[in-house]
Protein backbone atom coordinates (compact mmCIF):
# COMPACT_ATOMS: atom_id res chain seq x y z
CA UNK A 1 0.00 0.00 0.00
CA UNK A 2 2.98 2.38 0.93
CA UNK A 3 4.74 1.69 -2.40
CA UNK A 4 1.21 2.40 -4.67
CA UNK A 5 0.78 5.86 -2.56
CA UNK A 6 4.46 6.86 -3.34
CA UNK A 7 4.02 5.84 -6.74
CA UNK A 8 0.72 8.46 -7.18
CA UNK A 9 2.09 11.26 -5.96
CA UNK A 10 4.98 10.28 -8.32
CA UNK A 11 2.43 9.89 -11.43
CA UNK A 12 0.25 12.98 -9.84
CA UNK A 13 3.14 15.09 -9.80
CA UNK A 14 4.99 14.15 -12.94
CA UNK A 15 1.20 14.48 -14.69
CA UNK A 16 1.24 18.64 -13.53
CA UNK A 17 4.50 18.79 -15.79
CA UNK A 18 2.12 19.39 -18.70
CA UNK A 19 1.55 22.78 -17.57
CA UNK A 20 4.80 23.63 -18.38
CA UNK A 21 5.26 23.93 -22.12
CA UNK A 22 3.79 27.21 -22.07
CA UNK A 23 7.19 28.60 -20.66
CA UNK A 24 8.55 27.79 -24.38
CA UNK A 25 5.86 29.00 -26.85
CA UNK A 26 5.50 25.35 -27.28
CA UNK A 27 1.69 24.33 -26.21
CA UNK A 28 -0.61 22.32 -27.76
CA UNK A 29 -3.74 20.60 -27.17
CA UNK A 30 -5.16 21.22 -23.68
CA UNK A 31 -1.76 22.44 -22.20
CA UNK A 32 -1.97 26.02 -24.81
CA UNK A 33 -5.09 26.64 -22.51
CA UNK A 34 -3.19 27.43 -19.68
CA UNK A 35 -0.60 30.17 -21.04
CA UNK A 36 2.59 31.22 -19.60
CA UNK A 37 1.66 32.76 -16.73
CA UNK A 38 -0.26 29.96 -15.12
CA UNK A 39 2.63 27.35 -15.99
CA UNK A 40 5.07 28.95 -12.54
CA UNK A 41 2.15 27.61 -11.11
CA UNK A 42 2.10 24.48 -12.36
CA UNK A 43 5.60 23.39 -11.95
CA UNK A 44 5.69 24.34 -8.33
CA UNK A 45 3.08 22.43 -7.80
CA UNK A 46 4.52 19.32 -9.88
CA UNK A 47 7.86 19.86 -7.42
CA UNK A 48 5.66 19.89 -4.47
CA UNK A 49 4.31 16.88 -5.26
CA UNK A 50 7.44 15.31 -6.35
CA UNK A 51 8.98 16.10 -3.20
CA UNK A 52 5.92 14.35 -1.06
CA UNK A 53 6.31 11.52 -2.87
CA UNK A 54 10.34 11.40 -2.19
CA UNK A 55 9.92 12.21 1.37
CA UNK A 56 7.22 9.82 1.74
CA UNK A 57 9.52 7.04 -0.01
CA UNK A 58 12.86 8.09 2.42
CA UNK A 59 11.14 8.54 5.60
CA UNK A 60 10.86 11.95 5.92
CA UNK A 61 8.96 13.08 9.22
CA UNK A 62 7.59 15.92 7.93
CA UNK A 63 6.95 14.98 3.96
CA UNK A 64 3.28 15.60 4.31
CA UNK A 65 3.35 19.45 4.45
CA UNK A 66 4.95 19.35 1.35
CA UNK A 67 2.37 17.25 0.26
CA UNK A 68 -0.50 19.35 2.08
CA UNK A 69 0.56 22.72 -0.04
CA UNK A 70 0.95 20.52 -3.32
CA UNK A 71 -2.35 19.36 -3.07
CA UNK A 72 -3.66 22.65 -2.06
CA UNK A 73 -2.00 24.50 -5.12
CA UNK A 74 -2.97 21.13 -7.25
CA UNK A 75 -6.30 21.56 -5.99
CA UNK A 76 -6.71 25.53 -6.90
CA UNK A 77 -5.39 25.15 -10.26
CA UNK A 78 -7.83 22.29 -10.72
CA UNK A 79 -10.99 24.37 -10.05
CA UNK A 80 -9.38 27.70 -12.01
CA UNK A 81 -9.06 24.81 -15.09
CA UNK A 82 -12.00 22.99 -14.22
CA UNK A 83 -13.32 21.70 -18.38
CA UNK A 84 -9.40 19.92 -18.51
CA UNK A 85 -8.14 19.29 -15.41
CA UNK A 86 -10.63 18.08 -13.28
CA UNK A 87 -10.27 14.68 -13.24
CA UNK A 88 -7.02 15.66 -10.96
CA UNK A 89 -9.55 16.22 -8.33
CA UNK A 90 -10.41 11.96 -7.04
CA UNK A 91 -6.46 11.57 -7.04
CA UNK A 92 -6.17 15.30 -5.27
CA UNK A 93 -8.77 13.49 -2.42
CA UNK A 94 -7.10 10.30 -2.82
CA UNK A 95 -3.85 11.73 -1.63
CA UNK A 96 -5.19 13.86 0.94
CA UNK A 97 -6.31 10.60 2.84
CA UNK A 98 -2.40 9.27 3.26
CA UNK A 99 -1.73 13.19 3.82
CA UNK A 100 -4.14 13.37 6.89
CA UNK A 101 -3.15 9.63 8.33
CA UNK A 102 0.49 11.02 7.91
CA UNK A 103 -0.06 14.01 10.25
CA UNK A 104 -2.37 12.60 12.18
CA UNK A 105 0.43 9.98 12.86
CA UNK A 106 3.02 12.61 13.42
CA UNK A 107 1.42 14.25 15.87
CA UNK A 108 0.81 10.93 17.69
CA UNK A 109 5.21 10.74 17.64
CA UNK A 110 5.22 14.25 19.00
CA UNK A 111 3.18 13.09 21.70
CA UNK A 112 4.71 9.79 22.62
CA UNK A 113 8.24 12.24 22.77
CA UNK A 114 7.04 14.86 24.75
CA UNK A 115 6.07 12.41 27.51
CA UNK A 116 9.65 10.55 27.01
CA UNK A 117 11.34 13.68 27.29
CA UNK A 118 9.63 14.62 30.15
CA UNK A 119 10.31 11.13 31.96
CA UNK A 120 14.30 11.57 30.98
CA UNK A 121 13.95 14.95 32.23
CA UNK A 122 12.35 13.74 36.08
CA UNK A 123 14.82 10.42 36.28
CA UNK A 124 17.92 12.28 36.22
CA UNK A 125 16.89 14.42 39.28
CA UNK A 126 15.79 11.03 41.62
CA UNK A 127 17.71 9.50 43.71
CA UNK A 128 20.72 7.50 42.52
CA UNK A 129 20.91 3.52 42.96
CA UNK A 130 23.24 2.12 45.15
CA UNK A 131 24.33 -1.11 46.34
CA UNK A 132 22.50 -3.77 48.63
CA UNK A 133 22.41 -7.62 50.00
CA UNK A 134 20.61 -9.53 47.63
CA UNK A 135 19.76 -12.97 47.79
CA UNK A 136 22.64 -15.82 46.57
CA UNK A 137 20.67 -16.13 43.32
CA UNK A 138 20.11 -12.69 42.62
CA UNK A 139 23.41 -11.68 43.66
CA UNK A 140 24.82 -14.41 40.62
CA UNK A 141 22.58 -12.45 38.60
CA UNK A 142 23.98 -9.48 38.59
CA UNK A 143 27.70 -11.34 38.45
CA UNK A 144 26.92 -13.10 35.38
CA UNK A 145 25.04 -9.80 33.53
CA UNK A 146 28.31 -7.90 34.46
CA UNK A 147 25.62 -5.28 36.03
CA UNK A 148 26.25 -4.28 39.41
CA UNK A 149 24.41 -1.12 40.98
CA UNK A 150 25.85 2.18 38.96
CA UNK A 151 24.57 5.42 40.84
CA UNK A 152 25.11 7.13 37.45
CA UNK A 153 22.33 5.00 36.06
CA UNK A 154 19.39 6.20 35.46
CA UNK A 155 17.68 4.02 32.52
CA UNK A 156 18.04 2.55 29.08
CA UNK A 157 16.62 3.14 25.80
CA UNK A 158 15.81 0.27 23.90
CA UNK A 159 14.89 -0.49 20.13
CA UNK A 160 13.05 -3.33 19.37
CA UNK A 161 11.47 -5.32 16.54
CA UNK A 162 9.05 -8.42 16.84
CA UNK A 163 5.57 -9.51 16.31
CA UNK A 164 2.01 -9.78 18.45
CA UNK A 165 -1.25 -10.99 18.12
CA UNK A 166 -4.32 -10.46 19.83
CA UNK A 167 -5.86 -14.05 20.41
CA UNK A 168 -4.53 -17.26 20.12
CA UNK A 169 -5.74 -18.12 16.95
CA UNK A 170 -4.94 -14.59 15.44
CA UNK A 171 -2.54 -13.67 13.09
CA UNK A 172 1.22 -12.77 13.89
CA UNK A 173 1.49 -8.11 13.78
CA UNK A 174 5.08 -7.49 13.21
CA UNK A 175 6.17 -4.57 15.13
CA UNK A 176 8.81 -1.84 15.32
CA UNK A 177 9.19 -0.02 19.15
CA UNK A 178 10.88 2.25 20.99
CA UNK A 179 11.42 2.58 24.70
CA UNK A 180 12.56 4.42 27.19
CA UNK A 181 12.43 3.08 31.09
CA UNK A 182 13.72 4.83 34.48
CA UNK A 183 14.62 3.26 37.12
CA UNK A 184 15.54 5.02 40.16
CA UNK A 185 11.44 6.05 40.08
CA UNK A 186 10.01 3.51 38.24
CA UNK A 187 8.59 4.53 34.56
CA UNK A 188 8.47 3.82 30.84
CA UNK A 189 7.24 5.22 28.03
CA UNK A 190 6.83 2.67 24.78
CA UNK A 191 5.99 3.43 21.03
CA UNK A 192 5.25 1.06 19.10
CA UNK A 193 4.07 1.00 15.67
CA UNK A 194 1.99 -2.18 14.27
CA UNK A 195 1.72 -3.51 10.73
CA UNK A 196 -1.74 -5.12 11.21
CA UNK A 197 -2.38 -5.62 7.64
CA UNK A 198 -1.44 -3.82 4.42
CA UNK A 199 -2.31 -0.14 4.52
CA UNK A 200 -3.30 -0.67 8.25
CA UNK A 201 -1.15 0.68 10.53
CA UNK A 202 -1.95 0.54 14.64
CA UNK A 203 0.10 2.86 16.61
CA UNK A 204 1.01 2.11 20.43
CA UNK A 205 1.89 4.29 23.52
CA UNK A 206 2.01 2.18 26.91
CA UNK A 207 3.63 4.28 29.52
CA UNK A 208 4.13 4.35 33.60
CA UNK A 209 4.47 7.10 35.65
CA UNK A 210 3.92 7.97 39.34
CA UNK A 211 2.75 4.14 39.76
CA UNK A 212 0.00 4.66 36.96
CA UNK A 213 -0.15 2.71 33.68
CA UNK A 214 -1.81 4.00 30.59
CA UNK A 215 -2.33 1.95 27.47
CA UNK A 216 -3.34 3.53 23.96
CA UNK A 217 -3.48 2.57 20.92
CA UNK A 218 -5.12 4.15 17.58
CA UNK A 219 -5.67 3.41 14.03
CA UNK A 220 -3.10 5.61 11.92
CA UNK A 221 -2.72 7.98 14.98
CA UNK A 222 -6.07 8.63 13.93
CA UNK A 223 -8.81 6.84 15.94
CA UNK A 224 -8.33 5.25 19.54
CA UNK A 225 -8.78 1.41 19.69
CA UNK A 226 -7.88 0.64 22.66
CA UNK A 227 -7.62 3.79 25.67
CA UNK A 228 -7.16 1.64 29.18
CA UNK A 229 -5.93 2.91 32.90
CA UNK A 230 -7.14 1.77 36.03
CA UNK A 231 -5.93 -0.55 38.81
CA UNK A 232 -5.48 -3.25 36.27
CA UNK A 233 -3.33 -1.67 34.43
CA UNK A 234 -1.29 -0.15 37.40
CA UNK A 235 -0.36 -3.80 38.30
CA UNK A 236 0.65 -5.17 35.14
CA UNK A 237 2.71 -1.86 34.20
CA UNK A 238 4.77 -2.54 37.65
CA UNK A 239 5.28 -6.43 36.93
CA UNK A 240 6.28 -5.21 33.45
CA UNK A 241 8.62 -2.99 34.98
CA UNK A 242 10.34 -6.11 37.42
CA UNK A 243 9.89 -8.16 34.02
CA UNK A 244 12.32 -5.99 31.88
CA UNK A 245 14.96 -5.60 34.65
CA UNK A 246 16.29 -8.62 32.48
CA UNK A 247 17.47 -5.69 30.42
CA UNK A 248 19.07 -3.17 33.48
CA UNK A 249 20.46 -6.58 36.81
CA UNK A 250 21.34 -2.94 38.20
CA UNK A 251 18.08 -2.38 39.36
CA UNK A 252 17.56 -5.22 41.02
CA UNK A 253 18.61 -2.77 44.07
CA UNK A 254 16.28 -1.03 44.22
CA UNK A 255 15.15 0.10 47.38
CA UNK A 256 11.49 -0.60 46.75
CA UNK A 257 11.91 -4.05 46.04
CA UNK A 258 12.41 -6.98 48.42
CA UNK A 259 13.62 -10.23 47.31
CA UNK A 260 12.76 -13.72 48.96
CA UNK A 261 15.17 -16.48 48.21
CA UNK A 262 12.81 -19.78 46.45
CA UNK A 263 15.33 -22.00 46.03
CA UNK A 264 18.61 -22.80 44.49
CA UNK A 265 17.69 -21.38 41.40
CA UNK A 266 14.51 -18.76 42.02
CA UNK A 267 14.23 -15.94 43.94
CA UNK A 268 11.06 -13.79 44.55
CA UNK A 269 10.84 -10.07 43.73
CA UNK A 270 8.53 -8.27 45.90
CA UNK A 271 8.00 -4.23 44.89
CA UNK A 272 5.13 -1.96 46.15
CA UNK A 273 5.24 1.39 44.83
CA UNK A 274 2.89 4.23 44.74
CA UNK A 275 0.00 2.34 46.41
CA UNK A 276 0.30 -0.71 44.06
CA UNK A 277 2.11 -3.92 45.12
CA UNK A 278 3.57 -6.91 42.27
CA UNK A 279 5.73 -9.91 42.92
CA UNK A 280 7.32 -12.49 40.31
CA UNK A 281 9.58 -15.10 40.08
CA UNK A 282 12.76 -15.18 38.51
CA UNK A 283 14.22 -18.18 37.49
CA UNK A 284 18.04 -18.40 36.89
CA UNK A 285 20.30 -20.92 35.37
CA UNK A 286 23.20 -23.00 37.80
CA UNK A 287 25.55 -19.87 36.39
CA UNK A 288 23.20 -17.04 36.93
CA UNK A 289 21.35 -16.35 33.82
CA UNK A 290 17.72 -14.85 33.50
CA UNK A 291 15.84 -17.95 32.57
CA UNK A 292 12.30 -16.41 32.93
CA UNK A 293 9.87 -14.59 35.04
CA UNK A 294 6.44 -15.87 36.27
CA UNK A 295 3.89 -14.16 37.57
CA UNK A 296 -0.09 -12.93 38.01
CA UNK A 297 -1.18 -10.33 35.92
CA UNK A 298 -4.51 -9.18 34.43
CA UNK A 299 -5.50 -10.69 31.45
CA UNK A 300 -8.62 -8.63 29.90
CA UNK A 301 -11.34 -11.15 28.47
CA UNK A 302 -15.45 -10.69 27.74
CA UNK A 303 -16.69 -10.06 31.17
CA UNK A 304 -13.66 -8.28 32.59
CA UNK A 305 -9.92 -8.60 33.61
CA UNK A 306 -8.69 -12.08 35.53
CA UNK A 307 -5.67 -12.87 37.05
CA UNK A 308 -3.91 -15.42 34.97
CA UNK A 309 -0.43 -16.51 35.22
CA UNK A 310 1.98 -14.57 32.55
CA UNK A 311 5.52 -16.12 31.88
CA UNK A 312 8.12 -14.10 30.39
CA UNK A 313 11.06 -16.43 29.05
CA UNK A 314 14.60 -15.08 27.44
CA UNK A 315 16.10 -17.41 24.36
CA UNK A 316 19.65 -18.36 25.56
CA UNK A 317 21.04 -18.32 22.64
CA UNK A 318 20.66 -14.67 22.21
CA UNK A 319 22.35 -13.73 24.97
CA UNK A 320 25.24 -10.98 24.09
CA UNK A 321 27.56 -8.24 25.51
CA UNK A 322 25.20 -4.65 25.13
CA UNK A 323 26.07 -1.68 26.87
CA UNK A 324 28.55 -3.14 28.91
CA UNK A 325 25.95 -6.40 30.55
CA UNK A 326 25.57 -9.66 29.65
CA UNK A 327 21.79 -9.84 28.84
CA UNK A 328 19.46 -11.79 26.33
CA UNK A 329 18.53 -9.27 23.25
CA UNK A 330 15.33 -11.24 22.60
CA UNK A 331 11.95 -12.50 25.13
CA UNK A 332 9.10 -14.42 24.47
CA UNK A 333 5.92 -14.03 26.28
CA UNK A 334 3.06 -16.34 27.03
CA UNK A 335 -0.60 -16.24 29.08
CA UNK A 336 -1.22 -19.87 30.65
CA UNK A 337 -4.89 -19.53 30.08
CA UNK A 338 -7.12 -22.18 31.23
CA UNK A 339 -7.31 -23.46 27.37
CA UNK A 340 -4.05 -23.32 26.80
CA UNK A 341 -0.90 -21.54 26.53
CA UNK A 342 -0.82 -18.48 24.45
CA UNK A 343 2.34 -17.16 22.84
CA UNK A 344 1.31 -13.99 22.20
CA UNK A 345 4.05 -11.74 22.01
CA UNK A 346 7.85 -12.33 20.53
CA UNK A 347 10.35 -8.90 20.90
CA UNK A 348 14.20 -8.36 19.91
CA UNK A 349 16.54 -5.97 21.05
CA UNK A 350 17.75 -4.12 17.62
CA UNK A 351 19.59 -1.48 19.73
CA UNK A 352 20.03 -0.74 23.01
CA UNK A 353 22.40 1.29 25.83
CA UNK A 354 22.13 2.06 29.26
CA UNK A 355 21.29 6.21 29.97
CA UNK A 356 23.94 7.54 32.90
CA UNK A 357 24.54 10.84 34.05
Amino acid sequence: MKYLAIALWVLHGSIHFIGLPPLWGKATGDSALIGPHWAWAWGLAALLLLSAGTGYALGWEKWWWAGCAGLLLSQFLIIWFWPIARWGTAVNLALFLSVLSAAAAGRFTERARAFEAALRARAVEEQPLTGKELPGVAARWQAFSNAAADAALYGFTAHQQGRMRTKPDGKWMPFRAEQFTAVRAPAFSWSVAVSAGPGIALLGHDTYAGGQGHMLISLGGLFPVVDESGPAIDQGALLRFLAELVWMPQGAAHPGIRWEAVGESQARAVMAYEGVEASGVFTFSSEGAFQRFEADRYYTQPGGAVLRPWLVEAAPQSYKVIGGAYLPTRLQITWKLEEGDFLWYEVELTAFEYDRI
